[in-house]
């Protein structure tokens, strides 16, 4: 399963024709996401490396940390990638080398017990960092610091 409706849905629909193991449903609400990362066992990132990418974490990231999925993302630099590496909750590759796809999904799906720890590591990581009540708090204090007099 695929989703969402980047710059190359196009391409993977017309090259996934024919093939019954792969569904491209678009853009998909939170409701059908949190269905499908449910019957999940890995969430793939397989975003374009860019700086902006780098110096954050994407939603995307975030939403498979809460549902306890590990991550597969293709930059092996910057802060997601720090964090799957100290918190060990996914793995990295290189987007330009296939082979480096294949070897971190077939070594995650060779190790059930260790997806499922980077899966719980993420979502420990969410409970700890990412709830909307710690994000909005950091952020509420941070405006009433930027507001407060000097």
């Amino acid at each position: 399963m695929i989703c969402g409706s980047g710059t190359l849905f196009d391409s993977l629909s017309l090259a996934a024709q024919g093939l019954e193991n792969v569904k491209l449903p678009g853009w998909v609400d939170f409701p059908k996401l949190d269905a499908l990362m449910r019957r999940s066992t890995v969430g793939l990132m397989p975003y374009v490396p860019k700086h902006a990418f780098e110096s954050s974490i994407p939603n995307k990231a975030i939403e498979y940390m809460s549902g306890a999925l590990p991550i597969l993302w293709t930059m092996d630099k910057g802060e997601l990638a720090d964090l799957i590496r100290l918190k060990r909750i996914g793995a990295t590759y290189d987007p330009k080398r296939a082979q480096t796809f294949m070897e971190s999904l077939k070594g995650m799906m060779n190790d059930p017990i260790g997806v499922k720890t980077m899966g719980l590591n993420g979502r420990k990581l969410f409970e700890e960092r990412f709830t909307a009540e710690r994000v909005y708090a950091e952020f509420s204090a941070h405006l009433e610091n930027l507001a407060r007099p000097r």
